[in-house]
């Protein structure tokens, strides 16, 4: 079975079948979890976070750093990851790519 863009750079096998508009439509389920993501640019001081996103990761760490990508920073003094259903939270100091 061929397998989709999402699946691909994970290396799983699609399992949506072989329908092409749904492939379009429809994300594959990976074996990773969502994480709420909140960097700080000013810290201590700020109150709330500069950068926010939302991203699917296998750790807390490697979701940091994917907003960190999205919004081309290369280092904040503080960050936070929050896994979706609540069961981590995640808090780091000086992280630098």
């Amino acid at each position: 079975m061929e397998a989709c863009y999402p699946c691909s750079v994970y290396g799983h096998e699609c399992t949506m079948g072989d329908d092409r508009k749904k492939r379009a439509a429809v994300v594959c389920v990976l074996p990773h979890g969502w994480f709420d993501v909140a960097l700080w640019v000013r810290w201590p001081g700020a109150l709330f976070p500069a950068y926010a996103g939302e991203v699917q990761a296998s750790s807390a760490y490697e979701a940091i750093e994917q907003v960190m990508g999205m919004y081309r920073l290369r280092s904040v003094p503080y960050a936070v990851a929050i896994a979706e259903d609540g069961s981590l939270i995640y808090r780091v100091h000086r992280v630098r790519l």
